[in-house]
């Protein structure tokens, strides 16, 4: 089906790629899988890496605005409920004005799942990757192969800098059939 899609799309610089496994043990992991195509097509670029489960409501093109040369991106939306926060991957910033008065939002860490959330602004699964950090994913896609988020943590780890998209747009985790419901009622 995603094949046809991307034959009726008409667009020549889409391309559908299927992990080569038989049975759920032998898949490589999100992080894995995405490791594997950056090496295997060898990409020397940047890359806008979505996760699946996640929908979000804002301009694709105002986030990519927003990026700034050699900086890693994410998406961060505000859930504004310490408690809903903890079923979350939340997203720990520093606001900081450049010498245009812009403020920018630096991410100083993050939360995977807290019991007491400091915050309730959580990642969506939307991010831009530059091209300097991918050997950084690759790497870290070795041993934590399903663990996407993990991999932010690591360019922090690494002193690579992170700013977030903050948006006030739309946004669903939709990876349960009940949440995908929720979201097309809202929506």
């Amino acid at each position: 089906a995603f094949e046809e899609w991307a034959q009726e799309l008409g667009r020549s610089n889409v391309e559908i790629l299927i992990e080569d496994t038989k049975s759920d043990d032998q898949k490589l992991g999100a992080l894995g899988a995405t490791a594997q195509w950056i090496t295997d097509a060898k990409i020397d670029d940047d890359v806008l890496l979505l996760t699946g489960d996640n929908y979000c409501g804002f301009s694709f093109d105002a986030f990519l605005a927003a990026a700034s040369p050699d900086t890693t991106l994410i998406a961060v939306h505000d859930i504004k409920d310490l408690n809903l926060a903890k079923a979350f991957g939340t997203v720990l910033i520093q606001e900081k004005s450049n010498h245009e008065s812009q403020i920018t939002n630096h991410v100083i860490g993050f939360e995977e799942k807290p019991q007491s959330p400091k915050t309730t602004l959580v990642n969506t699964g939307c991010s831009l990757l530059p091209k300097s950090v991918l050997p950084i994913l690759i790497d870290h896609a070795v041993a934590h192969p399903d663990n996407v988020g993990g991999v932010f943590e690591e360019l922090l780890n690494r002193g690579k800098a992170i700013e977030c998209f903050s948006f006030s747009e739309a946004w669903f985790d939709i990876g349960s059939f009940d949440a995908y419901i929720e979201a097309t009622k809202e929506l």
